[in-house]
C-alpha cells in the first residue's frame, strides 16, 4: 500500500521516473516493454535508408502509429523503408506493453523514457512523436459514440465473451486509453494534416481509436495485418482490414470465370481443409483431425439414421467483435434459438 502510494506521488513529480530508470535501471527494458532488438537494428536500417537513391523523389507526408513491442518493431522498419523511398515520415507511438493492465503514471513515464531512448535513433530521417502526454481535445459526439463501441469490442476481444460489464475495471481502462489515444491523435493530426495515416489492425485498442480519428478528420488511412499465410500481409485503404471488405473486388472480378488452374487450387485447398492438413504456405490448420466419414461419426457420437445438423459456432474474435450480428443480437441468442427450434423438430439431430 505504501509503495503504491509513494509511486503515485513520485509519478506527479518532474524527472523522478526518468532519473530512476536511467540511474537505477541503467537504461534497461522496463515494465514489459522490450525493444532491444530494435536498439540493435535501427541504426543499420537508418543507414540503409539514408543511402537510398530514391530519397530524392517527391513523396507524401505519412504518419505511422504504433504501440506494443512487436508492432513497434515492425512499424519502425516500415517507417525507415518509407523514408528511404522519399516520404516524409512521422512515427507516433504509445509506450504500452499490455493493453489490458493498468499502469501507474510513474511506470508509464519509465516506459516512455525507455521507448523514446530506442526510437530516437530513427531521427532525423523519421520524426518520432509520443502520444503519451495529457491532451484535452473536444471530440465530436459521433466519434465519442464510436469510441464507446470500440471499448465494448476491446473487452469482448480481450475476454472472449459477449456480455461485458461497463462498470468493470477492464472496461474503464479500455475506455480511458481509447479516449486518450483519440484526443492525442485528434490534436496532432488536426494540426499536422498528413497525407495518409498508417495503422496496424485499425479495429481494436488504440489502433482502432487512431484509425477512427483519421477518418473523422477526412485523412486517408491504410490499415494492415499479418495474414494467415506465411509471408503475407493484408492491406485496406480507408477501411478496417480485419473486416475483409471484398465488395469492390467482387464488383470488378465477380463475373470472371476461374481458370482451370485456379479451380484446381481451390479444390486442393478444400481437400486440405477436409483432411486437417496444411496447404501451401498457410500457417494454420482450421481443424486438427481429418474427416472420418458419416457412418463413423454417427457411431462415435451415438447418433441414429435421422439427418444430422452441425451447429458450428464461430469464435467471438472472428465475427461478433467485428460488429456483424445481422440476424440476432448475439451469438448466445443465435445458439439458444437454434437449440429451441430443433427441440420442436425431432425429425433431425442437432450436434
Amino acid at each position: 500500500m505504501f509503495k503504491s502510494a509513494f509511486k503515485t506521488l513520485l509519478g506527479e513529480m518532474p524527472l523522478t521516473a526518468e532519473t530512476y530508470w536511467m540511474l537505477r535501471q541503467r537504461g534497461r527494458p522496463t515494465g514489459g516493454v522490450n525493444l532491444e532488438v530494435l536498439r540493435r537494428q535501427l541504426p543499420r536500417w537508418r543507414a540503409q535508408a539514408e543511402a537510398s537513391a530514391l530519397r530524392t523523389r517527391p513523396g507524401r507526408r505519412v504518419l505511422v502509429f504504433s504501440m506494443l513491442n512487436y508492432w513497434t518493431l515492425h512499424t519502425s522498419l516500415l517507417s525507415m523503408a518509407l523514408a528511404g523511398l522519399g516520404h516524409q515520415v512521422t512515427l507516433a507511438y504509445l509506450p504500452y506493453a499490455r493493453w489490458q493492465k493498468p499502469l501507474q503514471k510513474f511506470d508509464l513515464r519509465r516506459q516512455e523514457a525507455y521507448t523514446r531512448s530506442i526510437l530516437q535513433a530513427a531521427e532525423p530521417l523519421v520524426q518520432v512523436v509520443s502520444f503519451t502526454g495529457a491532451v484535452q481535445a473536444a471530440l465530436p459526439p459521433a466519434l465519442l459514440a464510436d469510441l464507446e463501441t470500440l471499448t465494448v469490442q476491446d473487452v469482448q476481444y480481450t475476454l472472449q465473451v459477449e456480455d461485458v460489464d461497463p462498470q468493470s475495471a477492464l472496461y474503464r481502462l479500455r475506455r480511458e486509453r481509447n479516449l486518450h489515444a483519440a484526443q492525442a491523435a485528434w490534436a496532432y493530426l488536426g494540426h499536422s494534416r498528413p497525407d495518409v495515416v498508417i495503422v496496424p489492425n485499425g479495429s481494436i485498442l488504440e489502433f482502432g481509436a487512431v484509425y477512427r480519428v483519421a477518418r473523422y478528420l477526412g485523412i486517408d488511412a491504410v490499415t494492415y495485418e499479418f495474414g494467415e499465410q506465411r509471408g503475407r500481409i493484408w492491406f485496406a485503404q480507408n477501411a478496417e482490414v480485419m473486416r475483409q471488405e471484398t465488395d469492390d473486388l467482387w464488383a470488378a472480378l465477380g463475373d470472371t470465370p476461374l481458370t482451370d488452374a485456379e479451380t484446381r487450387r481451390v479444390r486442393e485447398l478444400f481437400t486440405a481443409r477436409q483432411k486437417g492438413s496444411l496447404w501451401e504456405n498457410f500457417a494454420r490448420r482450421w481443424q486438427g483431425v481429418p474427416s472420418e466419414g458419416g457412418a463413423r461419426a454417427r457411431a462415435a457420437l451415438g447418433l441414429d439414421s435421422r439427418p444430422v445438423v452441425l451447429l458450428a459456432a464461430n469464435v467471438i474474435g472472428d465475427s461478433l467483435t467485428l460488429g456483424r450480428q445481422v440476424f440476432s443480437q448475439s451469438m448466445t441468442e443465435w445458439l439458444q434459438r437454434t437449440v429451441r427450434a430443433f427441440v420442436e423438430w425431432p425429425q433431425a439431430q442437432l450436434v
